[in-house]
């Protein structure tokens, strides 16, 4: 139990992260520019938002990677 308790907080420390910066990118978005031309502009700042989280989101991956290195070490 402890060790999917482990790897809840470290996931829920990594999502802490990843919410933070989503909100200070909507509230930056330009509506204009959205509304003139959508898909390039949201493609644009998608790229910004995974250039910036890259590490995170890597982060990501390796707690997820460890996790089940982990359950299956218990089996």
């Amino acid at each position: 139990m402890a060790l999917v308790l482990q790897h809840l907080n470290r996931v829920d420390n990594i999502q802490k992260t990843i919410d933070d910066s989503a909100e200070k990118i909507l509230e930056q978005i330009d509506l204009n520019k959205l509304l003139e031309n959508t898909k390039p502009y949201l493609e644009s700042v998608a790229t910004a938002f995974l250039s910036q989280h890259r590490d995170t989101i890597r982060d990501g991956l390796k707690a997820g990677k460890d996790f089940a290195d982990k359950v299956v070490q218990t089996i």
